[in-house]
């Protein structure tokens, strides 16, 4: 799905900077520039919505593992430190043969 997510922001004139980063606190699954924005993005698909939508099933949880994920990216690439970052969420929802992707900018903040 990353690589489908990836395909969408790229369409939009995102660049991407590098999927699946790991840090000992988990994985952000796109690290993309949306203008002067350093974005993380957590993709997540879901074949049915009986559980709900791709897009609410990021807990609170997954956003502090992303978070920190975030602080060690910037960490380890000095030339990203001086960008406004934003914490986007990809949802990829399938319903039978129909797809439906949703883009929730600023989906969550990291606050300090």
């Amino acid at each position: 799905m990353e690589r489908y997510a990836c395909t969408f922001l790229v369409a939009r004139n995102v660049q991407i900077i590098d999927t699946n980063f790991h840090s000992r606190f988990g994985e952000i699954d796109v690290v993309a520039l949306d203008q002067e924005v350093l974005v993380f993005a957590e993709v997540r698909f879901r074949r049915v919505s009986r559980f709900g939508s791709a897009v609410s099933s990021v807990t609170a949880k997954k956003q502090r593992k992303i978070i920190q994920t975030a602080h060690t990216f910037r960490s380890d690439h000095p030339d990203y430190c001086h960008l406004t970052c934003r914490f986007d969420i990809i949802g990829v929802d399938t319903y039978g043969q129909h797809t439906q992707i949703r883009w929730l900018k600023a989906a969550f903040t990291a606050t300090e």
